[in-house]
């Protein structure tokens, strides 16, 4: 979030104020990706060994990861989805730019997304826009989690002792 000392003179500056931060981000992030898939591509076994491992599921679940690793890389798209696959930490980083340059342009408040939505649509319908963005995201965050609560704690219950809930912070930290 960065604040702005005065407003924009019209709704085009604020445009690409609120978009120029998130794009040059994205285009940088998509840039550190296929520089770590070559990287991978053309690294030898001992550098693979030394490479963080995760699953190919992981990378499937992302069209634009499974899209570049499709074209620089078609065999790792082959392996199972359980298989362990070494890639080098730049394209992690990149993958991780990506996500946060994504979330900035949701249209919340003071995010860019946010100011971007005001710059098109105006501060009425960006304000709506963002009380249902925002409570979209709760929503969805509250279904997901119940869904993966795997805790033996009852959240129902009014009295909740000490042990049971270090028992489950074990379970989390542990496992």
């Amino acid at each position: 979030i960065t604040p702005l000392r005065d407003f924009p003179p019209d709704r085009s500056c604020l445009l690409d104020y609120a978009l120029s931060g998130p794009v040059s981000g994205w285009l940088f992030s998509v840039a550190c990706m296929v520089i770590g898939i070559l990287k991978t591509v053309n690294a030898d076994r001992t550098r693979l060994l030394n490479f963080p491992s995760i699953p190919a599921a992981t990378l499937r679940t992302s069209f634009l990861a499974g899209s570049l690793l499709t074209v620089l890389a078609p065999k790792v798209m082959l392996m199972p989805l359980s298989q362990p696959i070494p890639i080098d930490p730049l394209f992690l980083v990149g993958l991780s730019g990506t996500i946060v340059s994504s979330l900035n342009l949701l249209p919340i408040a003071r995010l860019d997304g946010g100011r971007a939505c005001t710059a098109v649509m105006g501060p009425r319908i960006a304000a709506i826009a963002s009380v249902w963005t925002s409570l979209l995201l709760f929503t969805a965050g509250v279904a997901i989690g119940k869904c993966l609560d795997t805790s033996p704690v009852s959240w129902t219950d009014t009295k909740i002792e000490v042990s049971s809930v270090l028992t489950t912070t074990k379970f989390y930290f542990v496992n």
